[in-house]
């Protein structure tokens, strides 16, 4: 389902992600000549079970989301996961649909309940919120895998296969 390449060359593929029913491993790591399965542990909650890889982090760790809303970065050396931090209650109700890369960054873009679009940057300490608008009810949603497309000066919100809005990094400004 997906497939990441790290710095040491190495891929991740996470087959099933949150979509497992039996918890059990469902990340395995190909070094080249054969898949390894992999298990994440993290200090605060043990071992993580029902996880996917979402994306890389600009440090080279793996992102991803273990469990409803856990998110963690892990290095794919030791296999030592951290939970970080969700940055307030906005973060309720919200649907993470996938993780864009742009000038060294990682972006989580997803949805909530109430109809916004919400852009976070993945950082070391946990995610920072750049965006939040609100979206017409049904042009965007669960059907859309990556909604985003991203680079150092603007991103694209699209809506199907149509752009919705677009941001302007510089000036903060969103046009429809």
């Amino acid at each position: 389902r997906n497939v990441f390449l790290d710095g040491e060359g190495r891929l991740w593929l996470d087959y099933c992600g949150l979509e497992r029913l039996v918890n059990g491993i469902g990340v395995f790591q190909f070094d080249g000549y054969e898949f390894h399965p992999v298990e994440f542990f993290s200090p605060e909650k043990g071992r993580l079970e029902r996880l996917t890889i979402m994306g890389m982090s600009a440090q080279g760790q793996l992102f991803g989301q273990a469990e409803e809303k856990e998110f963690f970065l892990l290095d794919p050396n030791s296999h030592e996961a951290r939970l970080i931090a969700i940055p307030d209650s906005s973060f309720a109700g919200f649907s993470p649909k996938g993780v864009s890369e742009a000038d060294g960054k990682a972006y989580l873009l997803g949805y909530t309940e109430a109809h916004t679009i919400q852009l976070f940057t993945v950082e070391e300490k946990g995610l920072k919120k750049e965006l939040s608008l609100d979206y017409p009810n049904g042009l965007w949603g669960p059907g859309n895998d990556l909604p985003l497309l991203i680079n150092e000066r603007e991103a694209w919100f699209m809506g199907g296969t149509l752009p919705l809005f677009r941001w302007s990094r510089k000036s903060q400004s969103v046009r429809a």
